[in-house]
């Protein structure tokens, strides 16, 4: 992965880098950009020889001359890649330490399932393995970008990827201090580890990459690993360490002919049946490169200004290319690199394509230089970026995350670490996953299915009706209970709902006749919900209480047929259809004297009895007219007298649109219009006529003129607009408290 932790958050603001260059100093700024490539390319060599030395080890170890040109061939290809799709922020690319840590796993699976096969069958076998798995990645980091499914891969809950990382950091480190302690801690035992001569080995390269690696995560020093290799280097020098010894031949570095083409002359060495075993390692590589190749390319837009707006699909897609051409030359899974790109962004503000070309002219030194120069190189070097890179993981994965995550994400972080270390990758990918499914049961349970509960007083339905209805409406609405649902229903939240709904049920006073279940923001159920919403109907049923169910979608409905819910229940399209058929049953029971005219029709009627004729206008409608308007200067208001009519509302702020939604009813006996007559505004609704009838007409100069011929006429009609006012807003107020 990345040479300080491979998948950073932040790369560092643009601002902290050096002053861009003037116009005039163009030369000086392209030789920064090529000094500062060329110092990547050489940590992109160094870090892929130490990936080659990772996977490529034990019985491997004769091919590794081989293996590393292989490994070179993908970093070259990386560094070309990158320049080609570079803009003028620069973004280096690299082989990455979270694939090489699963292949590793993946070779010593194969060599274990491999325990009589000769080095060069096993030698051929884990090569497919790494084209195999680059090239998955490749095709998936593709079929993410080009079906726009970037962000999906950002669902993956963040302490799980964490503990696989943090597992990686765990295994580059313990590589890195096997690697480097040579012959002497060959076997990866802690007693081995700390025998005096190991610890000679790996203890020099281990405090040097952990303090370049504090550097470099401190953001004081952003050279700290190039220092630290030739720091490294200097001493091994003067003190002769050890280098690790030379393998392989052909070639510059032994492999002349990409993997692909060396593969296809070789096709009875790899166990094929073996290679087919290796899938589950396959799919691990290749998820791993798409979740760190997204985190690494949002890391690279949130923390460079010149970076800001990245398209992640598109660059998903770059990236998916560039795996396919490393895949084909045997090169090990790759992509962008925040790390890197913070190292050369600090030597250079706008490196751009130079600085890729740079880093490629490093690397392809390093390829042509063969295996006779890498042999030269102390073990400790590459003991060393591997400790580095994975000091910079678990200082971001580990140390910050237990530092300032909940308690419960750092156990999921430390339990899938402590199963990789104990079982590998693959089967911590099944526990990382079924931790996330718990953690979301868990969680998504205690989310409150119940959005509001209310009775037929706070939530009378849209119809006006005249006040003295009301009023007897709402004197029995205590015997209608009303239950707004949302969310997902499923088995988790069903015991909580039930019992919810229980308690409610049996504090009612008085006993509810009617139990009404709204639907509309439920997204969906399991058939344990339903199977509870039928012992529901069955539990009202018994205690005198019909179920009623409202804005059921197709697949709702159908869960509940199954769970026999709907047997005795009644179904309506919406909440207020409900009310409404509720409301009429009601009224249906009542004796005709609750039905007696209200103050409106007494004062108005006195009003058109007085001498000189009728103060107020009357009107006969039209089943179908446009009586009132939205938007339009509201010069009157309304008393229906006969008939029925509904207010519309635009449903968006064009009401030329033609889309509208009911808001309200209005029976005989209620008044219209009155918002906007009374405040002198505009019409908050459009009213239409849905039957003949009539209405009566209050205009400002007829209510001027009732005020002078009979002014107690006048101040009842207004008295009774008040009270019709305040009860709206007592019912509103009712409402909303109930809903908190």
């Amino acid at each position: 992965m990345a040479p300080r932790s491979g998948i950073q958050p932040t790369v560092g603001r643009a601002s902290a880098a050096p002053a861009p260059d003037p116009a005039g100093h163009a030369p000086l700024a392209a030789a920064r950009a090529l000094s500062a490539g060329l110092i990547a390319g050489l940590v992109m060599a160094l870090s892929a020889l130490s990936f080659s030395a990772l996977i490529f080890s034990g019985p491997l170890a004769p091919f590794r001359g081989e293996a590393n040109g292989l490994v070179l061939y993908g970093a070259l290809a990386f560094a070309l890649l990158g320049a080609v799709f570079a803009r003028h922020g620069g973004a280096m690319w690299q082989s990455q330490s979270v694939a090489a840590v699963a292949l590793a796993a993946g070779a010593q699976a194969l060599a274990a399932r491999m325990p009589e096969a000769a080095p060069a069958p096993l030698f051929a076998t884990v090569l497919a393995l790494v084209v195999v798995s680059t090239l998955s990645s490749g095709l998936l980091l593709l079929a993410f970008g080009g079906c726009r499914l970037g962000n999906l891969a950002r669902f993956i809950p963040h302490p799980v990827l964490g503990g696989f990382l943090a597992a990686t950091a765990a295994l580059l480190i313990l590589k890195g201090i096997v690697l480097a302690a040579g012959p002497a801690g060959a076997s990866a035992a802690p007693s081995d580890l700390l025998k005096l001569d190991a610890v000679r080995g790996w203890s020099g390269p281990f405090a040097l990459a952990v303090i370049a690696a504090w550097f470099s995560a401190s953001r004081r020093f952003r050279m700290a690993l190039p220092v630290a290799l030739a720091l490294y280097g200097g001493l091994a020098a003067l003190g002769h360490a050890q280098a690790i010894p030379p393998a392989g031949s052909g070639g510059p570095t032994g492999a002349a002919v990409p993997a692909a083409l060396r593969l296809a002359t070789l096709p009875g060495l790899v166990d094929a049946d073996a290679l087919l075993g290796a899938a589950p390692v396959v799919a691990t590589v290749a998820l791993l490169v798409l979740f760190a190749a997204i985190l690494n390319i949002a890391g690279l837009e949130a923390g460079s200004d010149q970076a800001a707006g990245i398209n992640l699909d598109r660059e998903l897609r770059r990236a998916g290319f560039a795996n396919v051409v490393a895949g084909l030359v045997g090169g090990l899974p790759g992509f962008h690199s925040p790390s890197l790109s913070h190292l050369v962004g600090g030597i250079v503000e706008r490196p751009g394509r130079l600085a890729g070309l740079g880093a490629a002219g490093s690397v392809a030194l390093v390829l042509l230089a063969g295996n006779g120069l890498i042999s030269l190189l102390p073990r400790g070097i590459f003991g060393l970026i591997l400790i580095y890179v994975g000091a910079g993981m678990a200082h971001r994965w580990l140390w910050q995350s237990l530092r300032r995550w909940p308690a419960r994400d750092c156990a999921t972080i430390l339990l899938i670490l402590a199963a990789t270390l104990a079982f590998g990758f693959v089967t911590a990918i099944g526990v990382g996953f079924v931790l996330a499914m718990l953690q979301f049961v868990i969680a998504y349970a205690r989310v409150d299915v119940l959005r509001s509960a209310f009775t037929g007083r706070e939530r009378p339905s849209s119809t006006e009706r005249p006040p003295a209805v009301r009023r007897l409406l709402a004197a029995h609405g205590a015997e209608t209970l009303i239950f707004e649902l949302q969310g997902y229903l499923f088995f988790g939240s069903t015991q909580r709902l039930s019992e919810r709904l229980s308690a409610q049920i049996a504090a009612a006073d008085p006993r509810p006749r009617w139990i009404v279940l709204c639907l509309r923001r439920v997204t969906g159920m399991d058939i344990s919900t339903a199977l509870m919403l039928a012992r529901a109907a069955r539990a009202a049923r018994r205690i005198g209480a019909d179920l009623v169910f409202t804005d059921l979608s197709p697949a709702i409905a159908r869960e509940l047929r199954r769970a026999t819910a709907l047997e005795t229940a009644r179904l309506f399209d919406t909440l207020d259809d409900a009310l409404v058929w509720l409301e009429e049953q009601r009224l249906a029971d009542a004796s005709p004297g609750d039905h007696a005219a209200g103050a409106f029709a007494t004062i108005l009627d006195q009003a058109q009895q007085l001498p000189g004729g009728p103060v107020f206008a009357t009107r006969r409608i039209a089943a179908g007219s446009v009586v009132l308007t939205e938007g339009e200067p509201a010069e009157s208001m309304l008393y229906l007298a006969e008939g029925q009519m509904t207010a519309t509302r635009a449903a968006d702020a064009n009401a030329e649109s033609g889309r509208s939604f009911r808001v309200a009813r209005f029976l005989p006996g209620t008044i219209i219009g009155e918002i906007g007559f009374l405040t002198n505004g505009l019409r908050t609704a459009t009213i239409t006529a849905d039957t003949d009838g009539e209405v009566v007409v209050i205009t400002r100069p007829a209510l001027d003129q009732l005020m002078r011929i009979a002014p107690d006429l006048g101040q009842a009609l207004q008295a009774a607009l008040l009270t019709l006012l305040a009860e709206r807003l007592q019912r509103t107020t009712a409402l909303a408290q109930a809903l908190r």
